[in-house]
């Protein structure tokens, strides 16, 4: 599909009470968005990219080695990620956060989508994934409220964006809840729907078979899980308790299950998000 023409957009439809809650943890009012955070990049004397240095929020030095780690296993579809420190109007986060993101997402899959256009989340994503040579594709989103500022801000930014990096490494972009549509999005998460950690990756099945599938075909479209997890901490949904030991029991009961159906999804969310737990532990 042509990702410059602004039919092509995909929605969200959201089957969770929340879109927003933290599954696991793994790890400016700028409006210059050709111009990366000045305190991301530093050049040093010399010609040659190695000359370049990097660094994070907290000013700790950023190289582009990626050390393997036995631990990760790239068996994700795709997964959701938010950088930290990419809060809308502040952005104090920087390429170099990114990449030290990305270096352990791409050892878990070679998909990924962030939310929203501001503080540069999917131009770092997308530098990232370029200097660190990754065979990687990003959904890059605009994120909706009721203010039509966001949206034209963002609007702008995207396809600005598209115009910078191309298409070949956009897999789709997600808009809000658009009515013209490639493809039905939609987040499903059990927790939300007070199901036990056993029954869980089922119900997920079950959902999506549907609910989501036959919208889909009717509409001779394709179908994604946007989102799709289990909280560590925070309180009980009824039946659906948030820790660790459960989030291991829906990693083992979805993901593997999930893959051997084809059903293309992404896992909520790469890492732990401090700020949104303000409204809950579950949440951050």
């Amino acid at each position: 599909n042509n990702l410059s023409n602004n039919n092509n957009l995909s929605n969200s439809n959201n089957l969770s009470n929340s879109n927003n809650y933290s599954s696991n943890k793994i790890y400016s009012n700028n409006k210059n968005y050709s111009n990366f955070n000045s305190h991301s990049k530093r050049e040093i004397s010399g010609n040659n990219s190695s000359d370049t240095e990097y660094f994070t929020w907290d000013d700790k030095p950023v190289n582009l080695t990626i050390i393997p780690n036995a631990a990760y296993k790239k068996i994700f579809y795709g997964i959701n990620y938010t950088p930290v420190n990419a809060t809308y109007p502040w952005c104090t986060n920087t390429l170099g956060d990114i990449i030290e993101d990305i270096k352990i997402i791409s050892q878990l899959t070679n998909r990924i989508r962030v939310y929203g256009m501001d503080c540069n989340i999917a131009d770092y994503t997308m530098e990232a994934i370029l200097k660190l040579n990754l065979s990687m594709t990003i959904v890059p989103t605009i994120w909706v409220d009721n203010n039509d500022t966001t949206y034209q801000r963002q609007y702008d930014h995207l396809f600005n964006f598209i115009e910078k990096y191309g298409e070949d490494k956009i897999d789709g972009i997600l808009v809000g809840n658009e009515d013209a549509v490639d493809a039905v999005w939609a987040n499903i998460h059990p927790y939300w729907y007070a199901v036990n950690i056993t029954e869980s990756a089922s119900w997920v099945f079950k959902t999506y078979n549907e609910s989501v599938v036959p919208l889909a075909e009717n509409a001779s479209k394709d179908s994604v899980i946007s989102e799709v997890g289990w909280p560590t901490d925070g309180n009980a949904q009824g039946f659906a308790i948030p820790s660790v030991q459960n989030l291991q029991i829906f990693l083992d009961t979805f993901i593997c299950l999930a893959n051997l159906k084809g059903i293309n999804y992404y896992y909520f969310e790469a890492f732990d998000i401090p700020w949104k737990s303000a409204t809950g532990l579950v949440e951050g």
